[in-house]
């Protein structure tokens, strides 16, 4: 079932029918930007030769069914830009040919699953503008194919694990706009295919860099953003309103970050 089509864009204002289990041969659920409220039916999760889930930009709400993430051949699963609170269940780990697995602008709460580093298949995952808290499970790197990472804009605290090190195929990754501190793993070095990303503002809004990193793999990073392939240019260590105090002359480490003097950092030698 899919709803896009050439021309105008149709909506259907309501919400989505349990009635939907019926379709029980269904192979592709798309109905994207249809103006859809109300809560999801957990009856999708009956639709077993499901493989594309796609119902980006709509208005569902509440806690999204763990029925849908049992759902082991969906190799697209797309809820983002909606409604969708709580936090995520273990069944997370049964969708083993995800992918792409996108659950950003929602309201999803709680820590990021352990169980996201045993999708043997995937390669895209999306957690940005969500209200994650914790830290950044040293799991998640355990998967061999990811190779695009966005967590931005959530609550995450602490530092980057050095586990990052094994996502050797990792080209893209973002980490802005979160509670980050503490030395970066000098792993990070390795990821010479990381793409500098913009900033993802929208347009009446000034960023913040809530991140505050006391060093960098490449310590050009600290000085000039075109050098720095290794990670989002939103994360390089103490810039724009959270200048630093002082700076290394020699190596360019910020030695006290203005709005963390509250963090025990790792002080220079």
């Amino acid at each position: 079932v899919s709803t896009q089509s050439t021309g105008q864009m149709k909506t259907f204002p309501g919400t989505l029918s349990s009635k939907i289990a019926l379709l029980s041969h269904l192979k592709q659920l798309d109905i994207s930007t249809r103006n859809i409220g109300g809560t999801f039916p957990t009856q999708v999760g009956l639709l077993t030769a499901l493989t594309r889930l796609v119902i980006v930009g709509n208005r569902f709400t509440g806690t999204f069914p763990k029925q849908v993430f049992g759902l082991d051949g969906i190799t697209s699963f797309e809820v983002g830009q909606n409604l969708f609170s709580g936090t995520l269940p273990p069944q997370i780990s049964q969708l083993s040919s995800v992918v792409s697995l996108h659950l950003n602008h929602n309201q999803f709460n709680g820590t990021i699953p352990t169980q996201l580093g045993i999708l043997p298949n995937l390669v895209d995952l999306s957690l940005a503008r969500n209200r994650f808290r914790g830290t950044i499970p040293s799991e998640l790197f355990a998967t061999s194919n990811l190779q695009h990472l966005t967590l931005y804009s959530n609550e995450l605290q602490g530092t980057v694990p050095s586990q990052i090190a094994a996502a050797t195929r990792l080209t893209n990754l973002e980490l802005n706009r979160n509670h980050l501190f503490g030395r970066l793993p000098t792993s990070l070095t390795g990821l010479v295919d990381c793409e500098v990303q913009g900033f993802y503002a929208d347009d009446d809004e000034t960023i913040l860099q809530t991140n505050c990193f006391v060093n960098c793999p490449q310590p050009s990073c600290c000085v000039s953003s075109t050098l720095c392939p290794s990670m989002d240019i939103n994360n390089l260590p103490c810039t724009g309103p959270y200048d630093c105090l002082a700076r290394d002359p020699t190596t360019h480490l910020c030695v006290v970050p203005v709005s963390y003097t509250h963090l025990t950092l790792p002080t220079i030698a």
